[in-house]
C-alpha cells in the first residue's frame, strides 16, 4: 500500500506540480487477520509471551515502516516542507480473545476504560500524530480533543477553500490548536453505537467533560433501519455518566450524581445534540 501511494504521489507531483493533493491511506494492519514478515517477528520473540504476541507487535512495526517510506517520498520529492501528514486509526485496540478468531489482538487500551466497540474513551480515543514542518513543533503536544470530523474544515481552509454548503458538517478546523488557541466549536463531539458492549450506548465530549449516557432499549441495533428508527427515536436516557477526562482519563469518578449547574448543563446539552444528530442520522431501508 505504502509503493502504491508512492506511486501515486509521485504522478501527481509530475503531472500537477503547483496543485495541492489529499491522498488518503488506510492501511489493515494490525487488524485481525495478523500476519508479519518473518524477520520483524523473530525480532520481537524474545520480549513476546508467545510467537502470536511477537507476530502482532511486528505488525505494528511493519506499519511504522511502511509510514517511513511515504515519509522518505516526500522529502526526496522535496515537498516534505509543506505537507501535513497525518496518523491515526479509526477505533480504540481489539483485545485478546473477545471473538474466536482474535487470537492475534494484543492491543491495550491503558490507561483507557474499555476497548474496541466501547463508549468510554478506549472505544475512539486513538493516536493522533501529526507532521508539518514549519508549522508543527518537534514534540509538540495539543490537550485538545481533536476528531476525524475535523479534517474537511481543516483541509478546506488549508486548500483556501470553503467547505460545501450543501452538507451539515459537525467538525470544526483544528488549525487553532497548532498556534495553541482554543477550537471554537459550534457543537460538541457526539458518538451514538446502539450496539456498544458497554451499556452507555451515547457519549459526548465538551472540553474537559465527557458525558455517557443510556438509552431504554430492549435490543441492541448494529444500524438504524426503517425497521428499527421508530423505537430508537423513542427511546429516551435513563442513566448518566459524567467525568471531568482532563483530570480523571479513566473515567473513574462519575460526577452525574452532583446537582451542580454544570452536570445538568452537560446533561441537557447531550439530549440537544444527540436529537439533533439521530434527526440528520442516513436510515438503511431493509429489503423485504
Amino acid at each position: 500500500m505504502a509503493n502504491e501511494g508512492i506511486k501515486w504521489i509521485e504522478k501527481h507531483k509530475q503531472q500537477n506540480p503547483e496543485q495541492p493533493f489529499f491522498m488518503y491511506l488506510a492501511f489493515h494492519e494490525p487488524h485481525e487477520p495478523v500476519a508479519s514478515p518473518a524477520d520483524l517477528t523473530e525480532g520481537y520473540l524474545d520480549i513476546a509471551s508467545n510467537k502470536k504476541e511477537a507476530t502482532y507487535y511486528a505488525n505494528v512495526e511493519n506499519v511504522d515502516h511502511a509510514v517511513g517510506k511515504i515519509l522518505e517520498a516526500l522529502k526526496r520529492l522535496s515537498i516534505d516542507e509543506n505537507t501535513l501528514v497525518i496518523f491515526t486509526a479509526d477505533n480504540g485496540p481489539e483485545t485478546l480473545n473477545r471473538y474466536p478468531n482474535a487470537s492475534y489482538s494484543y492491543g491495550s487500551p491503558d490507561p483507557l476504560r474499555g476497548m474496541k466497540l466501547w463508549t468510554t474513551d478506549a472505544g475512539f480515543r486513538v493516536a493522533g500524530i501529526m507532521r508539518w514542518p514549519g508549522n508543527i513543533q518537534p514534540g509538540q503536544t495539543i490537550h485538545q480533543p481533536v476528531s476525524a470530523l475535523d479534517f474537511l474544515p481543516t483541509f478546506c481552509e488549508l486548500a483556501g477553500k470553503e467547505p460545501p454548503k450543501n452538507v451539515a458538517l459537525d467538525g470544526m478546523s483544528f488549525l487553532p490548536a497548532l498556534e495553541g488557541k482554543k477550537i471554537k466549536r459550534d457543537k460538541p463531539l457526539i458518538w451514538a453505537y446502539y450496539n456498544a458492549l458497554n451499556e452507555h450506548q451515547v457519549a459526548m465530549r465538551d472540553g474537559d467533560w465527557k458525558v455517557l449516557a443510556k438509552l431504554d432499549l430492549q435490543v441492541k441495533y448494529q444500524n438504524l433501519n426503517d425497521r428499527n428508527i421508530s423505537e430508537v427515536r423513542s427511546a429516551k436516557f435513563i442513566d448518566f455518566e459524567v467525568y471531568k477526562v482532563s483530570e480523571d482519563i479513566h473515567e473513574d469518578n462519575n460526577l452525574a450524581g452532583n446537582n451542580s449547574s454544570t452536570v445538568n448543563k452537560l446533561k441537557k446539552k447531550l439530549e440537544e445534540n444527540y436529537r439533533e444528530l439521530l434527526e440528520g442520522s442516513f436510515i438503511w431501508t431493509v429489503k423485504q
